[in-house]
């Protein structure tokens, strides 16, 4: 694929990739890098990230390669930036407020009785820290939904929002995470005092396997979904500029209504 994509460069004529000649060539290569059928959907899809490169690089201009990877995604996937996120977003704060309704009562009336022995200490450390982290995770998540997703009034300025506090977000489904883990060992810790020794020992363990298993499922897919989308990332990057990420002339739709750089002009600040 590389060897055949690379015929047409920066040198070549705008649009000249939508010539009857080059289209029989170019066009299945176009929608294996795009993931779309329809000839419509593809130029679409250029246009779009034409348009997102040059707000970024307006916006953003000491930002390094990684803005290719945020203008794909809103090319390829406009739903990523809006109902998808919110959505990721809120089923991260949804089991954080579940778990909290039992960390949060465990904290107000501990099980345990006697409170000068190890486990209770134990027991009030990791149900206080639980709490903290559903907490945070909630609150994060609430103020990353109404301000860097809703108060915006353009689609623009939302993305370059969403682009500037992203960090928030990942902030609140770690944290989200983080107490999800802590989480069994709280249901745990009381088994010291209120269960046998050979039960408490055998519940322990089923509860570290619980912990080892979630992690390892949390690292495995991240990877695997970190490994497809610079899959398709390395595949577009074929179609761009290296040194400013910017889709090559001969790959944009002639027929387009805009050029890239009526939309450098349009988000001039």
């Amino acid at each position: 694929m590389s060897s055949e994509m690379t015929k047409l460069n920066k040198s070549d004529p705008p649009g000249s990739c939508w010539t009857e000649a080059n289209k029989a060539t170019y066009l299945p290569k176009l929608r294996r890098i795009t993931d779309k059928i329809d000839e419509q959907e593809i130029k679409d899809c250029l246009v779009k990230y034409a348009e997102t490169i040059e707000l970024i690089h307006v916006r953003y201009p000491n930002m390094g390669h990684e803005r290719a990877d945020w203008a794909l995604a809103m090319a390829l996937s406009p739903e990523w930036y809006g109902d998808a996120l919110t959505d990721r977003l809120q089923n991260s704060m949804l089991v954080s407020a579940l778990l909290l309704t039992v960390t949060a009562a465990y904290f107000v009336e501990p099980p345990l009785e006697n409170n000068d022995t190890d486990s209770y200490r134990t027991f009030i450390y990791f149900t206080g820290a639980c709490n903290m982290f559903f907490m945070l995770s909630i609150m994060v998540g609430i103020f990353f939904i109404e301000n860097a997703m809703s108060r915006a009034y353009a689609q623009s300025e939302r993305f370059v929002l969403i682009i500037k506090f992203y960090t928030y977000k990942d902030i609140s489904q770690v944290f989200m995470a983080i107490g999800s883990a802590l989480f069994p060992i709280v249901l745990a810790v009381p088994m010291w005092e209120l269960f046998k020794d050979v039960d408490a020992n055998i519940l322990m363990a089923l509860t570290a396997f619980y912990v080892f298993a979630t992690l390892y499922v949390m690292v495995r897919t991240t990877v695997a979904a970190k490994k497809e989308q610079t899959r398709r990332l390395n595949m577009f990057l074929t179609l761009t500029d290296p040194k400013d990420s910017r889709l090559l002339p001969c790959f944009y739709p002639p027929d387009a209504d805009m050029q890239p750089e009526d939309f450098k002009d349009m988000y001039q600040m």
